[in-house]
């Protein structure tokens, strides 16, 4: 990839007009080559004029460039200093907050977990520890962006006029820019990776750094000075009460109005019990809305993110696992009632004693019937009727 579309692609839009013009400097040297009078028409001496009257020019550009991004820089450095000064007084204050208390053995163990902390105040703490860690990432590629920058135009120079006034120029201005030299942003980044580390997330590294590099979605959803979050909590229970309903009318069809003794069920139900279908209503329920429970326990401070990931996903496969038995049930009765099947093939659980029952009804003649009805004797109904029709066929020869 050609520098300036890896400088496009990775700068910070906000700050779009604070890099380096690459672009613009690149032009300025194409056009020069390419208006630069032919050495075979000129004399040598008109030539270096020329290049020379360029060069004041290209270096003049480069001191303006320098100088905005030298003066840029100090300013977020500035405000990145003071930010961090508020940031750890803030925090100062907090682990001063309240008395030591007991906590369970599952909640979180962090000296913010230990004191008697409210949970929005660590929440808010984390995102503004997070936020305030991606800006200095940013300030941090700003820096490097714009040097290599500088290198790659200033040898471009040098290759396209060959001569080597770019690397001087690199070597005495650029290295020497105060963008370049200052190591304060290092400083700052390693300072509030140590902060967040020790005091928020009770020395685990590994923890600590995922959650600077990627602050949690959630944090910015569940934020009560979103305006958004009340639309998002609207949405939210508007599609879990259509997906709710879906599931109950649509693919289970459930609160029939023809139930009949089955209430709040359908006329025809395979399952023994009914109790099975009232457990899935009121499972289904509790589970679609899953995510309150969850949120209400993050926003609080009593769990992570992640544990009620862990326990949410199970509980999502075992509805689902729930959702399958009611959903082919009802599409076999429906296939029944629309002649696409026959009910002899049920779909109710089967034990041993229906398999047992079964396997001897396999051997009779007169095979298998429907396991969920009753036989009804079909066996002697056809030997007597075998037996009156022979009767009635020798009355007849006799007559004859």
């Amino acid at each position: 990839m050609k520098f300036a579309e890896h400088l496009s692609a990775h700068i910070t839009p906000e700050w779009r007009k604070q890099y380096i013009n690459y672009e613009e400097m690149k032009a300025m040297l194409y056009a020069a080559v390419e208006q630069a009078p032919s050495a075979e028409l000129v004399d040598p001496e008109v030539l270096s004029r020329y290049f020379a009257k360029f060069d004041e020019q290209f270096f003049h550009y480069c001191d303006k460039e320098l100088a905005k991004i030298n003066t840029f820089y100090s300013e977020k450095m500035a405000e990145a200093t003071r930010k961090y000064g508020n940031l750890r007084s803030e925090l100062s204050e907090t682990l001063e907050m309240g008395t030591v208390k007991k906590q369970p053995a599952w909640k979180s163990k962090t000296p913010l977990g230990k004191k008697n902390v409210p949970a929005r105040k660590i929440q808010d703490l984390k995102l503004a520890f997070s936020e305030f860690y991606l800006g200095l990432i940013l300030l941090q590629n700003y820096q490097n962006l714009n040097f290599t920058g500088f290198r790659k135009i200033l040898k471009k120079h040098d290759k396209l006029l060959n001569v080597s006034d770019g690397v001087k120029w690199r070597e005495e201005y650029v290295e020497a820019a105060h963008f370049y030299v200052n190591k304060d942003i290092d400083r700052l980044i390693q300072e509030t990776e140590r902060a967040f580390t020790n005091d928020i997330e009770g020395g685990d590294r590994q923890k600590a750094m995922k959650r600077l590099r990627v602050p949690p979605l959630a944090t910015y959803v569940t934020s009560k000075d979103n305006p958004w979050f009340y639309c998002w909590i609207v949405a939210a229970i508007v599609s879990s009460c259509y997906a709710y309903t879906w599931d109950i009318k649509m693919d289970w069809g459930l609160f029939d109005a023809k139930a009949g003794d089955n209430r709040f069920l359908r006329e025809e139900i395979v399952y023994t019990s009914t109790w099975f279908y009232y457990f899935g209503i009121v499972e289904d329920l509790v589970l679609r809305f899953g995510w309150t429970v969850s949120m209400s326990l993050i926003e609080a401070g009593y769990m992570e993110g992640d544990v009620m990931m862990t326990i949410l996903s199970p509980l999502e496969v075992f509805r689902r696992f729930i959702w399958n038995y009611f959903r082919l049930e009802n599409e076999h009765l429906n296939n029944c009632g629309k002649f696409r099947a026959v009910r002899d093939i049920s779909v109710a659980p089967m034990d041993c004693s229906d398999q047992t029952t079964i396997l001897r009804m396999m051997d009779e003649e007169d095979g298998v019937v429907n396991r969920r009805g009753k036989t009804k004797g079909m066996s002697k109904k056809k030997e007597q009727q075998r037996l009156l029709l022979l009767q009635g066929e020798s009355v007849e020869d006799l007559c004859s």
